[in-house]
């Protein structure tokens, strides 16, 4: 079960540094980021089928543990790159574009669980948007991915390269975009975000 809202509410204004928000304090700028989650984001409908089905995951993990094995890795090593290359396929949709979009949420994270809260009360939301949402927070794995890509050092990141601590990531990043807030090498404001916004949502949902 989830926790309850009051508990991830109080566990939320410990983590921040202040009180929980009790009202949203921007309704409509809310409202127009969860259009945009959800447009970018876009998770399949239907998951049976296609790029991001149980089928496809199960041929990347197959041409996983084949060049793995091929390239001498231990059990260990060929298990994880089976493991990651399923979570990969499986949770394909959440780019970088889609975590780009998760660190621009326009109210302070205090405040994200009264937003959506607010907004499913009001109808603000499409049934897509809220889709959306409950894929991340639900999902087996695709949060926790989302969460993986986005973090410092992670394929999203867009001074991966130039950061001392990332010098034994062997893995390119996918891709670049505009940093939000000031972020420089050196540090990563937004690696212990998405958790907590996935959290805060959760206790909407």
């Amino acid at each position: 079960a989830l926790p309850s809202l009051v508990v991830l509410a109080a566990a939320a204004a410990l983590l921040l540094g202040r009180p929980a928000a009790a009202k949203c304090p921007d309704r409509v700028r809310f409202q127009r980021w969860m259009a945009e989650f959800q447009v970018v984001c876009n998770p399949p409908r239907n998951s049976s089928v296609g790029p991001f089905s149980k089928a496809s995951a199960d041929l990347a993990a197959k041409e996983a543990v084949r060049f793995a094995t091929r390239d001498g890795a231990t059990d260990f090593q060929i298990e994880m790159s089976e493991r990651m290359a399923r979570v990969a396929t499986i949770c394909g949709w959440a780019t970088c574009e889609c975590v780009e979009i998760a660190q621009q949420v326009p109210v302070s994270l205090d405040s994200v669980t009264a937003c959506y809260s607010e907004g499913v009360l009001r109808g603000d939301f499409t049934d897509d948007q809220r889709r959306t949402v409950s894929e991340l927070i639900r999902s087996n794995a695709c949060g926790e991915w989302m969460s993986r890509i986005g973090a410092e050092c992670g394929d999203c990141d867009r001074y991966k390269d130039e950061r001392p601590a990332c010098a034994n990531f062997t893995v390119p990043t996918i891709r670049i975009f505009i940093p939000l807030a000031g972020s420089r090498p050196g540090s990563s404001p937004f690696a212990p975000l998405l958790p907590l916004l996935l959290t805060l949502l959760a206790a909407a949902v």
